[in-house]
């Protein structure tokens, strides 16, 4: 949000390739005006090829251009950071937290807090985009370092009384 890619256009004529590469500004709700498009496209959560990608398929299905080719270039691949992760449950700072490459269960629990005073490292639920649940007990390395993807849903269970 805020952040500007760089868009160049090649496979249409040079004047139109002047007109239509340079930097655009992705604004403050995550929608980049593209030259020619009627409408502003969603970025956030797409990663610059994906965004690409979606320009080109617009371009077609508009009927500007036959065979557009777009490469974006994004500072720091700003596209690509609105990426979160949901950590909810019995943790300490419930909410979203900002996925990266690499982020394990462990680490995205501990980026909110940790568990509460009620939580369990027993019974944590990992809920992914697909719908599948898999259930994580931290006493297990394995699942301590299980990678974490966009869009992941973790929830720490509350603990049982002792």
């Amino acid at each position: 949000k805020g952040d500007t890619i760089k868009l160049n256009l090649k496979g249409v004529p040079s004047i139109e390739q002047t007109e239509v590469s340079g930097e655009y500004l992705i604004d403050h709700k995550g929608y980049v005006r593209i030259t020619y498009l009627p409408k502003p496209i969603y970025a956030l959560g797409m990663d610059s090829s994906q965004l690409a990608r979606e320009v080109e398929e617009l371009y077609k299905k508009n009927n500007i251009y036959t065979h557009p080719n777009i490469t974006i270039f994004a500072s720091g691949d700003s596209v690509n950071k609105e990426r979160t992760v949901q950590v909810l449950g019995m943790v300490r700072n419930p909410g979203p937290i900002a996925w990266k490459e690499g982020l394990t269960a462990f680490e995205a629990i501990s980026f909110a807090g940790g568990k509460n005073d009620f939580g369990s490292y027993k019974k944590i639920r990992l809920t992914r985009k697909s719908g599948s649940v898999k259930i994580l007990n931290f006493k297990k390395n394995t699942d301590k370092n299980y990678r974490i993807l966009p869009e992941d849903i973790l929830e720490v269970g509350q603990g049982g009384i002792f």
